[in-house]
């Protein structure tokens, strides 16, 4: 598939960040690392050993890259297009996260018979200075300014052991979106609708009340 012939649709949050899936095959297709171990040395510049004696049992790894294009397809004309977020709209994502505590649990796959308070968010971070960011000292390559990156503890280590065994390898978050302009198209009717009224024969009082139930609908 050619992701760059395909049309483009910027999406914006509406909403909560409901929470970051734990999955085998995430959207923006960059893996989480798996950290078992306590402590580790360095092997060579940018290569780590681990220790086996103490179990670390964190997941680390990108939750959303700004300007990423990434292949959806559409519920109604089956089309398939390239949707992306902004940098603006990752910051916005991260902070309605953690603002509504939403990084106390997680979910597998999606599933909400899945949800576990025994996985939760230890840290949460935007990449400012790619170059000299902690994802750069993890061994990531290719990171991206703006991108939210988080860390999962487990603290079941029954739940760890399986998370390894089924083979997830990154994040999914679970929200609600809108296309940047399909909201423009709504605007602009709602304003098409609104100047309609203005100059309409209706009273100046029914006027009000109207565009005052359209407003408050939006």
């Amino acid at each position: 598939m050619n992701k760059e012939k395909l049309r483009e649709e910027e999406f914006i949050l509406k909403g909560d960040l409901k929470a970051i899936s734990i999955v085998t095959s995430p959207a923006i297709e960059q893996p989480f690392k798996m950290f078992e171990t306590l402590e580790l040395f360095k092997e060579e510049s940018i290569k780590y050993k681990f220790k086996e004696e103490f179990e670390k049992q964190e997941l680390t790894g990108p939750v959303m890259i700004p300007e990423l294009r990434i292949p959806r397809r559409d519920t109604k004309t089956k089309e398939i297009y390239n949707c992306w977020f902004s940098k603006d709209t990752v910051i916005e994502c991260a902070e309605t996260y953690l603002e509504n505590c939403n990084h106390t649990s997680a979910n597998f796959e999606h599933l909400q018979d899945t949800f576990t308070n025994s996985v939760f968010v230890k840290e949460s971070w935007i990449v400012v200075d790619p170059l000299n960011d902690k994802a750069h000292a993890l061994g990531f390559s290719d990171i991206v300014e703006g991108s939210w990156f988080v860390t999962y503890k487990f603290k079941s280590t029954e739940l760890w052991e399986a998370a390894k065994e089924l083979g997830f390898t990154g994040f999914s978050i679970e929200a609600f979106f809108e296309s940047f302009s399909s909201i423009k198209d709504k605007e602009l009717h709602l304003n098409k609708i609104i100047f309609n009224v203005i100059n309409s024969n209706l009273s100046d009082k029914d006027k009000f009340e109207y565009i005052n139930t359209l407003i408050n609908k939006k």
